[in-house]
């Protein structure tokens, strides 16, 4: 298991044999900000995107500022994953998409401009961030 190191005690006190099922715990550093752009940067080069320039240099001002605003929803690299995945080919596909090109190419395909991280940034991240303040009921009825 892996979590929050207050969380995560939280929910080994929930139970007085719980904690003597996971006698060992480790504690591991946030990754830097440098180690989160190779991340970013291997996430995307795994599935053969390539960033311009200008894209690179966003993306790591955009990381720079989330490292340096770290709070108890920053989830470290899950959260690069999740601003690849659900942001930044998410707005590269919509920037595509809506490009009255008549042929498009592998290279429009695997492209991330500057304009995709923008793109993302003010709106998935935006979205986050009111999801963390939006509250919810979450059980099961029987």
């Amino acid at each position: 298991m892996a979590g929050y190191q207050d969380k995560m005690t939280a929910m080994l006190k929930t139970n007085p044999g719980l904690k003597d099922r996971f006698p060992l715990t480790f504690t591991f550093e946030d990754y830097t900000k440098d180690e989160l752009m190779e991340i970013a940067c291997r996430l995307l080069k795994s599935d053969n995107y390539q960033m311009s320039k200008e894209a690179y240099d966003r993306l790591y001002e955009l990381i720079e500022k989330a490292a340096a605003k770290r709070n108890e929803y920053f989830s470290n690299g899950r959260w690069v994953h999740n601003l690849i995945n659900q942001g930044i080919i998410k707005s590269m596909a919509k920037r595509v998409m809506q490009n009255k090109q008549a042929k498009i190419d592998i290279e429009t395909l695997s492209k991330i401009e500057e304009s995709d991280i923008i793109e993302a940034e003010n709106n998935y991240l935006e979205l986050k961030c009111l999801r963390k303040l939006s509250s919810q009921v979450i059980g099961f009825r029987a």
